[in-house]
């Protein structure tokens, strides 16, 4: 992964990071894409989850079609709908316990 996400309790905090990284960043001789860089969101999407300054949840449209899924019915369809659900089973109570057999 290539992605950086740098946050602050203030402004300042922020900008302060900010700086560190890119400073880092040119110490490594690594580049950063002007293109890419967004600044003074609050609220971003970042591997399939929604990230904001009070928590971090998954994404809507994602559980939809989590719950809307067609029950697996061969290995490959198992294999596969586990790659999907994988992303969230931090939200899931004992998901290793579920998810084992």
């Amino acid at each position: 992964m290539d992605d950086v996400l740098i946050t602050g309790v203030t402004a300042e905090q922020h900008n302060q990071r900010l700086e560190e990284v890119f400073k880092r960043i040119q110490d490594k001789g690594l580049k950063a894409s002007k293109e890419k860089i967004i600044l003074g969101v609050t609220e971003i999407v970042y591997l399939v989850h929604q990230i904001n300054g009070i928590e971090v949840k998954p994404l809507d449209k994602n559980l939809k079609n989590i719950l809307n899924i067609n029950q697996p019915s061969n290995k490959a369809e198992v294999q596969s709908f586990m790659g999907m659900i994988n992303y969230y089973h931090r939200f899931v109570v004992n998901f290793e316990k579920i998810a084992a057999p």
